[in-house]
């Protein structure tokens, strides 16, 4: 199958320019990307070429979710302005003990409609019912990162060497599993938190990730009171109490690391250890500004993520670009940093890297045709100037065109190509939030 993408003009993330470009797409990946100043671009003789018209647009990466919880968009807006711990105990995880396999299947589906309309290809997602979960994003042809999420929440063998042994066969569990779902799919290990976790649960998955030769990803420093209470619990920083544990021997990497010690970022880069930031979710949080020139100096490798829909309220990446500068500029009195050009980056190929999703971060022959298409020719574009400056300052999920994973449209000017219509989509939803909402 080929799939021609023609008259606009292709973001070369690497070199900050714009080309004149043409994309050629095969079987799910690129072939070739060919300047039409060279001339016309030639396909194989007898080829039959699906055409999609990007005159006035700009061919780009689509952007990477490198921490979300996608299902939690059944929560939307229905615990806002409260601090995380409140947020968390007092409504989310009663809420959620209501979540059977289908919701989240559902919940999954209407995150993955607001993923493609706004430009995102792929996401890291942390959910209870993961299996369900994977079901809604192959069969919508959408690739995820499958991110653990065990906890020691609930558990009747709470910190004994029988929940070590259940969380040691979890994850390898998991990881044979998931692997072998989809090329779509792939497998992070993670577990949720050092707050929700047992010092027998991670040794468990600290054996799991040495045979498996993998990283943890977990969520880490999220606010001042998660950081100051690990250090008074384990009588070291909280990222120093998981490298004790041997957790970052492989990489791996962190979700927020907001309230960061430099001996944790010491770590962080002799590990390899990478962070995803989540400006809005921490900005509506009241949970702090993740200082992302900090990253930058220490060379550790930086993602972005929406977290869920339920501390956010939107998975939109215009407006976590927007909030990660304006917090940095106001945060950290540094308006001449970061640049737009550095927090597109991070957006795309950063989070790609992340999320191990290396050969999904370009729009270059060979790589994933991963792929979002963006108008410059609306009011909000004009005047143009520079692209990482209207992505980042004044674009929003109105100006994205088309989105694409391994050669698949998935939206495309204002129709969704889902397994399941937009209309029934939201009435399932709505339906079971109000049977969970009625306690049911």
């Amino acid at each position: 199958m080929l799939t021609h993408i023609m008259n606009g003009k292709v973001f070369d993330v690497r070199n900050n320019r714009l080309l004149d470009s043409d994309v050629i797409i095969r079987d799910g990946r690129i072939e070739s990307v060919v300047s039409r100043g060279a001339g016309k671009a030639v396909l194989p003789e007898g080829a039959a070429a699906e055409t999609i018209d990007a005159s006035g647009c700009v061919v780009m990466p689509g952007f990477k979710n490198a921490h979300t919880h996608s299902s939690m968009t059944f929560f939307r807006s229905l615990a806002d302005d409260l601090p995380l711990e409140a947020w968390l105990t007092e409504v989310i995880f009663p809420y959620e003990a209501k979540l059977t396999a289908d919701d989240v299947y559902f919940g999954s589906l209407l995150a993955i409609m607001e993923y493609a309309r706004n430009g995102i290809t792929a996401c890291q997602d942390m959910y209870f019912f993961q299996k369900e979960a994977i079901r809604a994003f192959v069969e919508s042809g959408f690739r995820c990162v499958v991110n653990g999420s065990l906890t020691s929440n609930g558990s009747k063998d709470y910190d004994t060497q029988k929940e070590e042994e259940a969380s040691y066969a979890r994850i390898m569990d998991e990881n044979e599993f998931f692997s072998a779902v989809s090329p779509l799919v792939s497998y992070a290990p993670g577990v949720h938190s050092t707050y929700t976790t047992s010092a027998h649960l991670m040794k468990g998955v600290s054996r799991a990730l040495h045979d498996l030769k993998k990283g943890l990803f977990l969520h880490m420093n999220e606010t001042a009171v998660e950081a100051s209470t690990a250090f008074k619990k384990f009588g070291m920083y909280n990222l120093q109490y998981v490298d004790s544990l041997g957790m970052f021997d492989y990489g791996g990497g962190i979700f927020h690391g907001v309230h960061m010690q430099d001996v944790e970022l010491a770590i962080m880069k002799e590990k390899k250890v990478g962070v995803a930031l989540n400006p809005c979710s921490n900005a509506k949080l009241n949970s702090g500004a993740p200082d992302f020139d900090r990253y930058a100096e220490w060379g550790i490798l930086t993602g972005i993520g929406t977290d869920g829909a339920s501390s956010n309220n939107s998975l939109d990446f215009f407006k976590e670009m927007w909030t990660l500068q304006a917090l940095n500029h106001i945060k950290f009195d540094k308006i001449l940093s970061p640049k737009p050009h550095d927090i597109v980056k991070v957006a795309t190929t950063g989070s790609a890297e992340f999320m191990r999703l290396g050969d999904s971060a370009y729009v270059e022959p060979g790589q994933n045709a991963d792929l979002t298409m963006i108008s410059i020719n609306d009011a909000n574009a004009i005047p143009f100037t520079d692209f990482c400056k209207y992505l980042v300052y004044s674009a929003n999920v109105s100006n994205v065109r088309m989105t694409m994973v391994a050669g698949k449209v998935l939206y495309h000017d204002g129709k969704y190509n889902l397994p399941v219509g937009k209309d029934d989509i939201i009435s399932q939803v709505e339906s079971r939030l109000a049977r969970i909402r009625s306690g049911k």
